[in-house]
């Protein structure tokens, strides 16, 4: 949805913000979604296609911002997409409240995606698995970025050692 957003935003510093935080968003989530197909994986299916062709283009689209539109992935950048996610995660809370009879589980806050998972499951209790859940998704939102971090952190180095 952020995608079709940023064409009628007209405030470039959001535009990047967005950018931004769409990067780790499209690389995690379509690439868990690919690897975690909840559509099942069977070709004769036609949902199945729309699935995976979906997802398979959000992580190209990521790849894209990233690599050749230069996403802003900062250190900053990486607390400000922690901010907006949880934004996110609190309007998808609203989301699966709201269609709770349609037994939506956006961004697995719900349930985990699958049974029989080691770490993320509802063994220990909802707030458990929500915690280990938050863990997770702040860790692989700084695994995307730190390549980004330690680069932006290394060239300010540079420039100090300069002056």
């Amino acid at each position: 949805y952020l995608v079709i957003f940023l064409n009628f935003i007209k405030n470039e510093k959001w535009i990047a913000k967005l950018k931004s935080f769409m990067v780790p968003c499209m690389l995690i989530g379509a690439a868990m979604a690919l690897l975690i197909p909840t559509e099942g994986v069977d070709p004769s299916v036609p949902r199945v296609w729309q699935y995976m062709l979906i997802h398979g283009a959000l992580v190209f689209y990521g790849l894209y911002l990233m690599l050749i539109e230069k996403a802003d992935l900062s250190l900053k950048a990486y607390f400000g997409n922690l901010q907006l996610l949880l934004v996110v995660t609190a309007a998808a809370f609203v989301m699966n409240s709201v269609l709770e009879q349609y037994n939506t589980n956006f961004l697995f806050l719900r349930k985990p995606p699958m049974e029989n998972l080691p770490v993320l499951n509802l063994d220990n209790g909802w707030y458990a698995y929500f915690l280990i859940l938050t863990l997770i998704a702040c860790t692989l939102v700084l695994l995307v970025q730190l390549p980004f971090i330690i680069k932006g952190l290394r060239s300010g180095r540079r420039t100090e050692e300069k002056n």
